[in-house]
C-alpha cells in the first residue's frame, strides 16, 4: 500500500448525537419542505457502539493488537460480530428517526433515501476494512429508497449513488440540477445497466480506477502497477484476473474507463466549477 497522503484526523460520534440533533431541529422546524441528512458512523471501523448496548453477537471484544489495515486473521469472526453489532445499532438508529418523523406527523409524506459510501472487507482478498480496493466487497452496497405512495419493489440492476438524488427528484417532478451527474430514471420499471459504464475510483491510502460494464471489471492501481480484469458473471468474487488472456476486452475498457476519466480530470483541472461551469454527465 502507498502512504497516507497528507495528514489529518478522524473523529466520530454516536448515532444518539445526530439523532438528538435532528430531534431537536424537527421539533423547531417551521411546517414547510425540509431536507435533512444524517450521518450514522457506528459501521466504521472499529465498529464501536455504546457501552450502555448489549452486543448482540459474540465474541465481540478486542483484546488483541488492530489496526485499521491490520488485525490477526483468527479474528476476522470476531471483527464480523462487531460489525454486525454496529450494523443493528444503524439499524436501530434509522428506527429512532422514522418514530420521530411518525410523531412530528410528516412520515407520510417523507421520503427516505439510505444508502452507504462503500462496503467492507474482511480479509477476501488479504486486507480488511476499506479504501483500499475496488474490489466487490467494498465498493458494492444496498440502497434504500421509500417514496411515498410507492409500490415496494426490488432493483437489481447496478446503480451508481450518483443517481440517487436525481432519482428523487424526478419523483418529486422537479427539475434535474446541472450538478447532477447520474441518471434520474433508475426506479424505471424498464431501467437497465446493460451497456452502461460504471466508474469507481480511490484517491486516499491508495490510488486506483475501476470501471464496471456489464459482466466485466478492469481495475488499474497506480501505487501498485497493477491491471486487472475479472468477468463477474463467472468469477463474483474476483480471483481470476483475466487481463493477460483477453487482451481485447482489456483494450476496449481501458478506453472507455481513460475517456470518462479524461472528461472528469478536464473539468476539475480547469477548475470549472469557478467559471459556473457543471460537472460533465457520467453514462
Amino acid at each position: 500500500l502507498a502512504p497516507r497522503r497528507g495528514e489529518g484526523s478522524e473523529s466520530k460520534v454516536f448515532e444518539a448525537a445526530p439523532i438528538g440533533a435532528f430531534s431537536d431541529w424537527l421539533r423547531a422546524a417551521p411546517e414547510r419542505r425540509f431536507l435533512a441528512y444524517l450521518n450514522f458512523q457506528a459501521t466504521h471501523y472499529p465498529y464501536v457502539i455504546p457501552e450502555t448496548r448489549t452486543p448482540l453477537y459474540q465474541p465481540s471484544e478486542i483484546d488483541f493488537p488492530t489496526t485499521y489495515l491490520h488485525y490477526p486473521a483468527d479474528k476476522i469472526s470476531l471483527m464480523e460480530n462487531r460489525f454486525y453489532n454496529a450494523l443493528h445499532e444503524v439499524d436501530s438508529a434509522v428506527g429512532e428517526v422514522v418514530e420521530l418523523l411518525k410523531a412530528a406527523g410528516v412520515w407520510q409524506e417523507t421520503i427516505l433515501l439510505m444508502v452507504s459510501d462503500h462496503g467492507e472487507a474482511f480479509y477476501e482478498h488479504g486486507v480488511p476494512t476499506h479504501g483500499t480496493m475496488l474490489l466487490e466487497e467494498q465498493i458494492r452496497t444496498a440502497a434504500l429508497v421509500r417514496l411515498p405512495g410507492a409500490s415496494a419493489r426490488v432493483v437489481t440492476e447496478p446503480v451508481s449513488v450518483l443517481d440517487l438524488v436525481p432519482a428523487v427528484v424526478d419523483f418529486l417532478e422537479l427539475p434535474p440540477h446541472g450538478n447532477f451527474q447520474g441518471r434520474e430514471h433508475i426506479l424505471a420499471p424498464d431501467y437497465s445497466a446493460k451497456g452502461r459504464p460504471l466508474l469507481f475510483t480511490i484517491q486516499g491510502i491508495t490510488q486506483e480506477d475501476a470501471l464496471l460494464l456489464d459482466e466485466w471489471k478492469l481495475l488499474l492501481n497506480y501505487d501498485r502497477r497493477v491491471r486487472a480484469l475479472f468477468n463477474l458473471a463467472n468469477d463474483p468474487g474476483e480471483h481470476q484476473n483475466l487481463a493477460p488472456s483477453q487482451p481485447a476486452k482489456l483494450a476496449e475498457l481501458d478506453r472507455q474507463l481513460s475517456s470518462l476519466l479524461l472528461g472528469q480530470l478536464s473539468y476539475y483541472r480547469e477548475q470549472g466549477w469557478e467559471q459556473g461551469w457543471y460537472p460533465p454527465k457520467l453514462p
